[in-house]
């Protein structure tokens, strides 16, 4: 089974029926890697407006459907915005940074589970060279910026 079958699987059941775990933890976490930068930077312009994974049109999932990943999310968000475990999760923050200069890749987003409750998503490093960069200072330094950012 994987993230996809789960989501199928357990669609119907909202987070009140079935509680919160660490799947669910797993399938927010890869939220963060599609680039939804573009599309949740527009409804942020003037104010913050959270941004529902229900309103994910098919072009939204084809276009964050690859992007500096090994990993295909077009079908997942696809799944996501159908499922009534999910689709109404709102992402009302993002932040993104990214400097070769500084040998830095952050991004993060908070998405609201209930009144109570909101789950923050890191984008680990990608297979571009800054994330290569980023991951061997890891291996040296005692921090590096984006986990200062985090």
């Amino acid at each position: 089974m994987n993230i996809i079958d789960y989501i199928e699987k357990f669609s119907d059941k909202t987070f009140k029926e079935m509680p919160f775990n660490d799947v669910d933890a797993l399938v927010l976490s890869t939220l963060s890697y599609p680039s939804f930068e573009n599309l949740i930077s527009d409804a942020f312009q003037d104010e913050q407006i959270p941004y529902k994974i229900k309103f994910l049109s098919k072009e939204d999932c084809n276009k964050l459907g690859k992007e500096n990943t090994t990993l295909d999310h077009s079908k997942l968000l696809k799944v996501l915005a159908k499922s009534k475990r999910f689709k109404e999760l709102e992402i009302v923050e993002d932040s993104t940074n990214f400097s070769k200069q500084e040998v830095t890749q952050f991004y993060a987003m908070s998405i609201i589970l209930d009144s109570n409750t909101m789950f923050i998503s890191f984008r680990g490093t990608d297979t571009r060279m800054a994330g290569w960069k980023e991951d061997c200072n890891m291996s040296f330094l005692d921090e590096v910026p984006s986990q200062r950012l985090a």
